[in-house]
């Protein structure tokens, strides 16, 4: 036994950090998608205020958070219809307080 792990004690532990590594992805990815959720579009809904909503309590630039949820919905234009859905992606959701995950136009 002495042996094998003194010629492979190398292999065997590059080994187990892989499995380790792999299990962590598995998991963390996992996590991301479940926090995603949808929206409807209302009336008066724009790409725009959805988006400026959110960067507002994040702290980030409109345009960027624009872009994140357009490329989660893989828009090619920012003309939405009421009764669309829009999925709000984890990337943003995990940034903001349980609190204020609800989008509310007046």
């Amino acid at each position: 036994m002495m042996f094998i792990w003194k010629k492979y004690s190398f292999v065997i532990i590059l080994f187990f950090l892989m499995l380790a590594m792999a299990l962590y992805l598995s998991f963390s990815s996992s996590n991301n998608e479940d926090s995603s959720f949808f929206i409807t579009i209302k009336d008066g809904d724009s790409l725009w205020s959805i988006s400026e909503h959110y960067a507002t309590q994040l702290g980030i630039p409109t345009m960027d958070v624009m872009k994140t949820i357009e490329k989660e919905n893989q828009l090619t234009y920012q003309w939405l219809k009421s009764g669309d859905e829009l999925k709000i992606p984890a990337s943003l959701i995990n940034q903001l307080d349980s609190n204020h995950l609800v989008f509310q136009t007046e």
